[in-house]
């Protein structure tokens, strides 16, 4: 995999998680990181389709940027043409 190949989009779950993640921490100090994600999963199961939307929002803005991305470096690091496929017969005398 290439250094500067774009980082993935996140999805809206990772946008949510990455927003609330600081907020269940001050609330359960001793939560193991396992608890924590399922905390996280509760609350993004809670949420209403309203206030999803912001994160799917910045879901959709980010994968725009992604494929924007992708899309200058394919351009900029070309693939290999891939070699021809190999006779299966050559070492057979037909």
């Amino acid at each position: 995999m290439s250094q500067d190949r774009p980082l993935r989009y996140k999805s809206a779950y990772m946008f949510f998680a990455q927003d609330r993640r600081p907020t269940i921490l001050a609330a359960n100090p001793d939560a193991s990181f396992g608890e924590v994600g399922r905390l996280l999963a509760e609350h993004w199961k809670a949420l209403s389709d309203d206030e999803r939307k912001i994160y799917v929002d910045l879901s959709d803005e980010d994968r725009a940027r992604y494929m924007e991305e992708m899309d200058i470096f394919q351009m900029e690091n070309p693939k290999r043409r891939a070699r021809p496929p190999r006779d299966p017969y050559r070492f057979v005398d037909i």
